[in-house]
């Protein structure tokens, strides 16, 4: 509870993948509404465009969101294990901030960031 306080935990990305499902089925629909409303061969078209476009357009939007909360948890995760380090502990302690979700002798930490298992 203190880390969500802290805002060391997001809960945004959990948000943000359940508001991209809800907007990715959305898309269509009002792509077909709109080309209900026009005329011709430029509807299906049109529809088809947005279908396409908008798609695609709002998979990049939500990688970009994601991706930086992705970020913020490698730091938050780096920056426990410096703090660990600089304190006098090793840098196998400070790689077990928490077992209880790691396999096997793998820490959060290793599991989060490749580059942390070859410092221990």
């Amino acid at each position: 509870m203190r880390d969500f306080f802290a805002f060391r935990k997001m809960i945004t990305p959990a948000l943000m993948k359940g508001f991209y499902v809800i907007v990715a089925i959305m898309i269509p629909i009002g792509a077909i509404v709109a080309a209900t409303q026009m005329r011709g061969a430029a509807s299906f078209f049109s529809a088809l465009g947005i279908i396409v476009g908008g798609e695609l357009i709002w998979r990049l939007i939500c990688e970009r969101m994601i991706l930086s909360f992705s970020v913020h948890e490698v730091l938050v995760d780096t920056r426990g294990y410096l703090k660990n380090l600089t304190s006098g502990g090793s840098p196998r302690a400070s790689m077990q901030n928490d077992t209880s979700t790691a396999s096997a002798g793998e820490s959060q930490g290793a599991r989060t960031c490749p580059r942390f298992r070859s410092l221990l």
